[in-house]
């Protein structure tokens, strides 16, 4: 009994036909590209995780960032006000 498939598969290849001697290499040929899939998801599952990890890093880097320019936002603005204050003051000698 020959059996005969048509699959459509990305890549190079738009459709391939395949004909088989029999149910059992049909089956083999099957189970092939099962573990084949299996393994893409399984890349695919590992790089999603690597890729949630570098995701959350970022964003913990964003937020000591953030941090950090609030914190010199903050300095500047002491600054601002000590120098204000001491040129107020110089003024007020001067007159």
């Amino acid at each position: 009994m020959k059996v005969k498939v048509e699959l459509e598969e990305s890549g190079s290849i738009d459709k391939n036909q395949l004909q088989f001697k029999d149910d059992y290499e049909y089956i083999a040929y099957l189970t092939n590209k099962i573990s084949e899939l299996e393994w893409q998801l399984e890349d695919q599952q590992q790089e999603i995780l690597e890729l949630k990890r570098k995701v959350h890093e970022y964003c913990e880097e964003i937020i000591r960032m953030n941090s950090l320019y609030q914190g010199k936002c903050e300095e500047n603005k002491n600054l601002i006000n000590q120098w204000s204050s001491q040129h107020c003051n110089q003024h007020k000698q001067i007159q």
